[in-house]
């Protein structure tokens, strides 16, 4: 029983070890349960008629965050012209969660008389513009 408690610390300390030199792919960061997750400005997004999925860099601290391995991200009306929902939810060694908005502009056709067809919505029908 003693050998085995003297090798769980000994591996215990290794990890520690390993963690706070860096090496490696490990996460060095502690479960966080404030909301301290930073994300980058993310500018305004032109509509397409199709979903708008930014990727800002997100940070914690000084640590910049992998996608899919410290975080999730997920949308809400992020089709149509106006403000639309990015969340990022903190995975792993991460639990925060924040929620940020971007906008969405209309695009631009070279103004009235161009001949250009307008988007009249996310259907796929278009009109003639005036």
């Amino acid at each position: 029983m003693k050998k085995c408690t003297l090798l769980i610390i000994a591996c215990l300390l290794a990890a520690i070890s390993f963690a706070q030199t860096g090496t490696g792919t490990a996460s060095t960061s502690t479960r966080s349960s404030n909301p301290s997750i930073e994300v980058a400005a993310i500018p305004d997004q032109t509509f397409t008629g199709s979903a708008i999925t930014p990727e800002p860099v997100i940070k914690f601290g000084s640590l910049t965050l992998k996608k899919d391995t410290d975080y999730t991200l997920s949308y809400s009306n992020n089709i149509n012209v106006g403000t639309a929902t990015l969340t990022i939810t903190g995975k792993g060694n991460y639990s925060d969660t924040k929620t940020v908005n971007f906008k969405i502009v209309p695009m631009s056709f070279g103004g009235k008389g161009s001949g250009a067809a307008v988007p009249k919505s996310t259907t796929g029908t278009t009109t003639p513009a005036n």
